[in-house]
């Protein structure tokens, strides 16, 4: 992907993961909060989060955190937070909005990517976020829990959403590549298919096995796996559309998405996760 000898600071500058999100920065609110299905997946989300974070002011870290949906609720809300992410374009929206806040209430901001959390000391939070399938979206997922594992206080809570493997096939099916489905159903491994060719990066999605497994290699025990979400809701946009049925089935989500047989279908998964006692 880089050139032979190219420097640390030129393989940021080449990262088609922050040349991607650089680029769509100004845009990314617009994507997801116009959507009816991801506005009921940043809500489960939401409902999800706040029962396992510790009560405010705690502190808690929003990795990969984006333009600060969800560190800027959480700081309305009194918790003490740092938004951090690899696109410098990212944080300078979430900056923005950031200064709309009083400033007690106001978070912190930093580029920084999750696999390499340098600007954060050990034991910095209580609580972590890494939402947006951050865990897929890296090149080293194990690197990234490990560094994550590393900020956090013993005890503390790592909340996070990956893709997930099986439910990922309908891509495959959709465009009718059984060969290139057997190759991923294999590790889990693609591409995120950015419109530009140089923004493309590899991605990683999880079955509930291999995610559980990871996370225990990097120091986490599993407290809660959800389906993100369990029901097809992708495909039925348009009853997500009524507000009255979006509620009835964010409750829906919120009774089932746990349950084990609907774990593996999911297009998404959410975990619930402790750090171990020391690093």
């Amino acid at each position: 992907m880089y050139p032979r000898g190219a420097s640390r600071a030129e393989r940021r500058r080449r990262d088609p993961t922050r040349a991607y999100h650089d680029r769509v920065a100004g845009i990314y609110d617009g994507i997801y909060e116009g959507d009816p299905y991801w506005r009921l997946w940043r809500d489960l989300v939401w409902r999800r989060a706040r029962r396992a974070l510790p009560p405010p002011p705690a502190p808690v870290l929003d990795a990969g955190g984006g333009t600060g949906h969800f560190g800027l609720r959480l700081a309305r809300a009194g918790w003490r937070v740092t938004i951090s992410d690899l696109s410098p374009k990212m944080c300078e929206v979430a900056r923005a909005k950031a200064a709309e806040l009083p400033p007690s209430r106001r978070p912190e901001v930093a580029v920084a990517d999750v696999q390499d959390l340098a600007p954060f000391a050990d034991r910095s939070f209580e609580a972590a976020l890494a939402i947006g399938d951050v865990i897929s979206f890296c090149a080293d997922p194990l690197g990234a829990l490990r560094s994550l594992r590393r900020v956090l206080r013993p005890g503390g809570v790592l909340v996070a959403t990956v893709d997930g493997a099986y439910g990922q096939a309908t891509h495959f099916l959709r465009a009718g590549d059984v060969p290139a489905l057997e190759r991923f159903l294999r590790d889990g491994r693609t591409e995120f298919l950015a419109k530009r060719e140089e923004e493309r990066f590899p991605t990683r999605a999880f079955t509930p096995e291999a995610l559980r497994a990871l996370l225990g290699e990097a120091g986490f025990a599993v407290e809660t796996l959800a389906a993100q979400p369990a029901l097809p809701l992708r495909e039925h946009r348009e009853v997500l559309a009524d507000t009255k049925a979006a509620q009835r089935l964010l409750a829906i989500e919120l009774r089932i998405g746990a349950r084990e047989a609907l774990l593996g279908g999911a297009a998404h998964l959410l975990c619930i996760a402790r750090a171990h006692g020391s690093p």
